[in-house]
């Protein structure tokens, strides 16, 4: 006999996650009980949370995973079209603009 499991998850969790799932070729369902059989398996969570200590840590480590995730597309995006696309060479410390044929133009600073 299978259980019903009724939980409350945060909502840009629950669509991030759902769709990586589907992604991988998954239901939810099916990915849940792969979590729980690894949760029997070690004794344990099988992954280290420690990180994700409170409500508010968790807010901003989706919050961070969101605008990385945004500036990914935005910069597939412009190379899909063809754009300049601006960025930061942290060795050189200066920024530059990337041309969509690879060169680059860095910017001078005028102090």
């Amino acid at each position: 006999m299978d259980e019903q499991l009724i939980i409350y998850v945060d909502t840009l969790i629950y669509n991030q996650a759902k769709k990586i799932i589907e992604d991988l070729g998954l239901d939810l369902e099916t990915a849940i009980n792969i979590f729980l059989g690894r949760v029997i398996e070690t004794k344990s969570i099988p992954f280290d949370y420690s990180y994700m200590k409170s409500k508010f840590e968790m807010e901003d480590y989706i919050l961070d995973f969101n605008f990385k995730e945004a500036v990914k597309k935005a910069l597939d995006e412009a190379k899909e079209k063809g754009l300049p696309i601006a960025r930061f060479d942290s060795k050189k410390e200066c920024s530059y603009i990337e041309y969509p044929d690879g060169h680059r133009v860095y910017h001078t600073r005028k102090d």
